[in-house]
């Protein structure tokens, strides 16, 4: 006996639904054996709020930080909120150095023998010296977090040396006000944005979807929806705004001044320990071959635009109150031409080789 039309089309639609259902599998499994997407992914737990700053790295926190594709590597935070090992009273005639940071001295893309803070303790013993390198890099921070930071946590370490190291690619925008990433659930989550959401999920689950989110076909189908530009090119476009030669736009301008009440709210403390600022560059400033395509990407005129703008604003902030400056630009400009990896590909946070390289000058320096 036939079925009734009703039942036909249910059945129908039931088999066109499993169709795509296994359709839709059979593609996330090609996706992730022959072109696995990157996306950073946190476990769960390694920030807490800390009030009246902003957040801090949960004490005894273990986990790990992946991209999923480059690196894939284990986090302990310690009891004082340090990447690192426990610590014990400062000792008689050890030189402390404290080491403060965004996510390049926490040392996103290295286990933590890797970071570059562990790498700089290495190579100061090696070379006769008592020292000890406290890691207080936490992803997220511009140089007003990282000051609020050693003002309450970290002068009670009483460190001799403090590194302030800083990200050119957007140093200024995590110190400039407006929206800012927030602790929710242990992870830091840009403010707005909905923490379960079916995209978040999506995006950290399927490898197809980001893969179609990132092609040719994401943007109009995202101009289609009325959603707005990926935040990736929206960071990188912001990022390109850095380089301009007409200067820095209204919120960038106001993240330069938090960053120089910061420094200077730091230098206070000059008389008594020693302050260096570290400047990383990023990977655009650095490869001209990214530099031109970012140009391109845009519809730019390169000749409006200096890679070095960036620098020239840190060194004069850093050097407006005292603080000598240590800048990797050159020294990084010269490894890529030598051929040498120290930015991963994708991530474009530095490769161990890279935070090898940067343990080394810095050690150069305080020597």
């Amino acid at each position: 006996m036939p079925l009734p039309p009703l039942r036909r089309l249910a059945a129908r639609l039931l088999l066109l639904a499993v169709s795509a259902g296994l359709g839709l599998l059979v593609a996330e499994v090609a996706v992730r054996l022959v072109r696995p997407q990157a996306v950073m992914v946190v476990s769960p737990g390694l920030y807490e709020p800390d009030p009246p700053r902003r957040y801090r790295l949960h004490p005894g926190f273990r986990g790990a930080v992946t991209n999923r594709v480059e690196f894939d590597d284990s986090v302990a935070i310690n009891s004082l909120g340090l990447r690192g090992p426990e610590i014990g009273p400062k000792a008689p005639g050890t030189l402390r150095v404290l080491a403060t940071g965004d996510s390049f001295t926490f040392g996103v893309g290295a286990q933590g023998a890797g970071t570059w803070p562990a790498r700089l303790e290495k190579i100061l013993r090696a070379r006769g010296m008592r020292a000890e390198v406290l890691n207080a890099g936490a992803p997220g921070f511009g140089v007003p977090d990282e000051v609020a930071w050693y003002e309450w946590w970290g002068r009670p370490l009483q460190p001799d040396v403090v590194l302030v190291q800083v990200f050119l690619a957007n140093d200024l925008q995590d110190a400039a006000p407006g929206p800012k990433v927030e602790v929710r659930d242990g992870a830091l989550v840009v403010q707005g944005e909905q923490r379960r959401s079916l995209s978040r999920w999506l995006y950290y689950h399927s490898h197809l979807f980001v893969l179609l989110k990132n092609s040719s076909l994401g943007g109009p189908m995202r101009r289609f929806l009325g959603l707005p530009e990926p935040l990736e090119q929206r960071e990188l476009r912001t990022e390109m705004s850095l380089y301009a030669k007409a200067g820095l736009p209204g919120p960038l301008q106001a993240g330069a001044a938090a960053t120089e009440r910061a420094v200077a709210l730091l230098a206070r403390d000059a008389g008594r320990i020693r302050i260096q600022a570290v400047i990383v560059p990023s990977v655009l400033q650095v490869d001209p071959a990214r530099w031109r395509a970012a140009l391109e990407r845009f519809g730019l005129d390169a000749a409006k635009y200096d890679p070095n703008r960036p620098n020239e604003v840190f060194h004069e902030i850093f050097s407006r109150h005292g603080i000598p400056v240590l800048d990797l630009s050159e020294t990084f400009r010269a490894a890529l031409a030598r051929g040498e990896r120290i930015y991963y590909p994708i991530d474009q946070h530095l490769t161990p080789a890279g935070y090898e390289r940067l343990a080394e000058k810095v050690a150069a320096t305080l020597q």
